[in-house]
């Protein structure tokens, strides 16, 4: 059960992050954002 608690939390912190880059970068397009960010999130859930 707690490791099921560990992976809900994780997740709900990706889902909240999403669109925390956006705040740093003005003039950039939003896919290659996007992207880059889904990118990141995939290598984190994949090791």
């Amino acid at each position: 059960m707690g490791i099921g608690i560990f992976w809900v939390l994780l997740a709900a912190i990706m889902l909240g992050f999403y669109a925390y880059p956006s705040k740093f970068i003005k003039n950039y397009a939003v896919e290659n954002l996007w992207s880059g960010f889904w990118l990141l999130a995939m290598f984190i859930e994949l090791h």
